[in-house]
């Protein structure tokens, strides 16, 4: 067999895996659209260890046009999950999101926990600059704390 013989019968594998998650992408899509979960389901999932990762699964599929679920109000008044998952999940919401997003709520853990504070403070610093340099809108018009002080 010759050399590019051997090479396009390697690459067949990688084709059809790709094939294949272009499927399962179409059949999830299909799916959520399908179900349509609302703003407080998709909230409530991010907001729980045990269903943050299909939460966020979910702001996935937004960020990347396979899916364009509503989401106005992102509610993170049951956060309960450390820092670096807000993080994930504030620098994952894609721009077509916070050109929608009007209200963001946070609670305790958000507002009091030192980690999660100096994240979201961060993140609105950078959508203020980026906002100064790219023209990205963002619609946010209430940020709810929700009486919470953000100090400790």
């Amino acid at each position: 067999m010759s050399k590019s013989a051997n090479l396009a019968s390697a690459a067949l594998p990688e084709e059809e895996s790709l094939q294949e998650a272009d499927a399962i992408v179409a059949g999830l899509c299909g799916v959520f659209t399908h179900t349509s979960p609302t703003a407080e389901v998709i909230s409530e999932l991010l907001s729980q260890k045990e269903a943050y990762g299909v939460g966020w699964f979910l702001v996935t599929f937004i960020r990347k046009g396979w899916s364009n679920l509503p989401l106005t109000t992102l509610d993170l008044s049951q956060f309960s999950l450390g820092p670096g998952k807000l993080r994930l999940l504030l620098y994952s919401l894609p721009d077509a999101l916070l050109s929608s997003l009007e209200t963001l709520k946070c609670g305790p853990r958000v507002c009091k926990d030192p980690g999660c504070r100096t994240v979201l403070l961060k993140y609105f610093r950078h959508l203020r600059g980026a906002g100064n340099s790219t023209g990205a809108g963002v619609s946010l018009k209430r940020l709810d704390l929700s009486t919470r002080l953000l100090l400790g």
